[in-house]
């Protein structure tokens, strides 16, 4: 019988990894579209990727989204290239339009941080308290009155000493957000206030102005004048 020829077996194929941005959007169940709409930015997968770690540092540190996205990079560079990067104007779209999203998936509204504010400029010190004037336990106080708390402060009263040293009370003090600052900030934003900034030449001198006029000019406003 005629030997069979040997077999050769094939190598595995290598099993190829896509590091396109929108992978990691796909995984999360979202369709090839939505992410397509999503990415479609004119970006390079590093650039993309430099967005995304930028929003999640901002505005601190933009040397260390950069170096998260190019690993490789030393310190000093990429404190430059991402200083670069954020002059680019695909680069400060890209980011607006993710921050955007993260504020819709995180629920931040302009309304939902002004309600806040008032809340706590509006604060009542009554609210804190019972009919008989001691302080409501914690978890009596609605949402509005809570928040306009920043800090409280337990202080255990003890009598004796030694073996004989017991708690006979406690002191608990209650700190309220400043009125005043959270005042300010409404004003603000309803533009009730208007900031005057006073200009003063050396030593408090007046300011004074040097104008250079073309003789030619000159004559041709005399001209239209005349007319």
């Amino acid at each position: 019988m005629p030997k069979k020829a040997p077999t050769t077996k094939k190598p595995p194929a290598k099993k190829v990894i896509c590091q396109l941005p929108g992978a990691d959007l796909i995984e999360q169940g979202k369709t090839v579209e939505e992410v397509t709409s999503e990415i479609d930015n004119d970006l390079s997968p590093q650039h993309d990727l430099f967005c995304r770690e930028y929003i999640i540092d901002e505005p601190s540190n933009q040397t260390r989204a950069y170096m998260r996205a190019y690993p490789q990079s030393s310190y000093g560079a990429a404190a430059v290239s991402a200083h670069e990067l954020l002059k680019n104007p695909k680069i400060i779209e890209r980011i607006g339009i993710l921050r955007e999203d993260r504020n819709k998936r995180l629920e931040i509204r302009a309304d939902k941080i002004l309600r806040r504010i008032e809340a706590r400029a509006g604060a009542d010190i009554r609210d804190f308290h019972n009919e008989n004037g001691s302080l409501k336990n914690i978890g009596d106080l609605d949402y509005d009155t809570a928040i306009a708390i920043q800090s409280i402060e337990i202080v255990e009263l003890f009598e004796g000493r030694g073996e004989n040293r017991e708690q006979i009370g406690y002191v608990k003090k209650i700190k309220l957000v400043d009125g005043k600052s959270c005042d300010e900030l409404l004003g603000r934003h309803l533009k009730l206030f208007t900031d005057k900034v006073e200009l003063s030449g050396k030593d408090g001198t007046p300011i004074e102005f040097t104008f250079n006029i073309h003789p030619d000019a000159a004559k041709g406003a005399n001209d239209g004048n005349k007319d």
